[in-house]
């Protein structure tokens, strides 16, 4: 619900959510997908210590315009 709420904002920015674990990022990763918003469309990524680095440089990226950033880590 509360990247619902940040999705319908007019505010631009990106979206960073802290998760216990890789399977809770997975979970959550389709439900974002999912969101419909009347701004922008989710663009997620995933940071996990198992990664390799180059995969999580794109968390760097802009992302392209009519889209919100959404970032989904373990702490």
């Amino acid at each position: 619900a509360t990247i619902e709420y940040c999705m319908d904002s007019k505010i631009e920015g990106a979206i960073l959510v802290f998760l216990p674990g890789y399977d809770d990022i997975s979970n959550l990763k389709e439900k974002v997908q999912e969101v419909h918003s009347r701004y922008y469309k989710p663009v997620v990524y995933t940071l996990h210590s198992q990664m390799n680095s180059q995969d999580q440089q794109q968390v760097f990226e802009e992302p392209k315009r009519g889209y919100r950033k959404v970032i989904l880590s373990t702490n």
